[in-house]
């Protein structure tokens, strides 16, 4: 069965897919591995608890689309179809970050500010 799975059609797709999530991982490690040896404990605290919030959100409205446009292989939908729900997805995740930010950390609100903005590029 895994060799009927690894001769398929979209076998490649997936492959990156997969190298370019562990590729994502690594250098957050990193960038949090730089960053706990630069800051305090304190800015780590609150760095963590910005992601506590944010990654799950992200997670949620993210719905895992661009591995689902890698894997169309028949272009059943088009590019404008995953791009118009990437856009409002990303629109919400942003607004739902801020709300949350701003009503419950406002002492923290510039990292949930700057979390959601860079996931929002990525």
């Amino acid at each position: 069965m895994i060799k009927r799975i690894l001769k398929g059609r979209g076998t490649k797709a997936y492959a990156l897919s997969f190298l370019g999530n562990l590729f994502s991982s690594a250098s957050q490690w990193v960038v949090l591995m730089l960053l706990s040896k630069v800051y305090g404990t304190i800015q780590m605290g609150q760095y963590a608890l910005a992601l506590a919030w944010i990654l799950p959100l992200y997670a949620f409205f993210s719905l895992q689309i661009r591995n689902i446009h890698v894997a169309d292989q028949t272009n059943q939908y088009g590019f404008n179809v995953f791009f118009g729900i990437r856009f409002i997805c990303t629109a919400i995740f942003f607004c739902t970050t801020l709300l949350i930010g701003f009503l419950f950390y406002r002492d923290i609100f510039i990292v949930f500010y700057l979390q959601a903005y860079l996931k929002v590029l990525k």
